[in-house]
């Protein structure tokens, strides 16, 4: 997987088709990020609140939501704030496992079904977000 600093570099492959398909993924990262960065900002340490920053260039001050995010590593909801790094690492930690119950007796065949883990308040936060709904 590309680091989030998505960065396109010389490539060194020997067919052309390589080498579209390796700008093609790189593009399609670009836009996940994207999406992922806008959708989730006020989760994210990334300045969310751009009209109250009254930027005018990249190195003006951030919106004081931003620079409240960064010192408390709170958003205002109370839940942890992230760098996208972090917050799909506390994402992954969401999963579906397999549960297989023994065989009472030869006869009987073994039964599996699957258990999901309970959402943190974070990722229910980030799943009512984006309307998903998990279901085993």
């Amino acid at each position: 997987m590309k680091s989030m600093d998505l960065l396109i570099q010389p490539i060194h492959y020997g067919l052309d088709d390589r080498i579209g398909a390796h700008v093609f993924l790189c593009m399609l990262a670009y836009s996940v990020e994207w999406h992922l960065r806008s959708d989730l900002a006020p989760i994210l340490f990334d300045d969310h609140d751009r009209a109250a920053a009254e930027r005018v260039s990249i190195v003006a001050p951030r919106s004081p939501a931003a620079r409240t995010k960064d010192q408390t590593k709170h958003t205002a909801d109370g839940f942890a704030a992230h760098s996208v790094r972090t917050l799909l690492a506390a994402l992954g930690t969401h999963c579906k496992n397999r549960v297989r119950m023994a065989r009472g007796s030869t006869a009987a065949p073994a039964r599996d079904f699957f258990v999901l883990t309970k959402p943190t308040d974070g990722q229910q936060w980030i799943l009512n977000r984006r309307g998903a709904t998990l279901s085993p």
